[in-house]
């Protein structure tokens, strides 16, 4: 929500939320006044570590005359914390869906898109590894690895490792 108010609050004119639940009360008001007051944010429901999901929801961004895709921030993410030797096959593939498989996907699917920008929310955990997380720094290495191949083809993407160490 930070990142659209300050994209609507730099020019932005339309936005598409995509998350794999919709929107709580207090967040859909929020939402309603950005519209009511002149922006067009549009709320979209999909997993996006589904393959289906991520050709459904650009074929509907498409169908509803949305105006063209310029760029994409993927910020999706699911925790599933535990020491790496209990970590099993589930938990794993819970947290490398939404960031490994929803980052191909996207790629894969907007090639042709000619996207201004291309930016994934990464997180240290790539670089430095955090306890518990081994299946979450794997991910967001794979972001990381994502954007510079995209940007060794020419195409626009950067990673922004969130995170602070103290």
């Amino acid at each position: 929500m930070e990142v659209a108010k300050w994209m609507l609050s730099t020019g932005a004119a339309t936005i598409v939320l995509v998350g794999r639940s919709l929107p709580t009360a207090s967040v859909q008001v929020v939402i309603q006044d950005w519209n009511r007051a002149g922006s067009s944010v549009v709320i979209m429901q999909a997993d996006i570590g589904e393959y289906n999901n991520c050709t459904r929801l650009l074929e509907q961004i498409k169908l509803i005359g949305l105006p063209r895709l310029r760029g994409i921030i993927h910020a999706a993410g699911v925790l599933s914390d535990a020491p790496l030797n209990k970590q099993s096959f589930e938990s794993m593939t819970l947290a490398l869906k939404p960031k490994v498989f929803g980052s191909w996907y996207l790629h894969q699917l907007t090639l042709d898109y000619q996207l201004n920008f291309f930016v994934l929310f990464s997180s240290l955990s790539g670089i430095f590894g955090l306890a518990g997380q081994s299946n979450h720094a794997a991910s967001n290495e794979f972001l990381d690895a994502l954007a510079h191949y995209r940007v060794s083809v020419g195409l626009p993407a950067t990673t922004i490792n969130w995170g602070t160490f103290r």
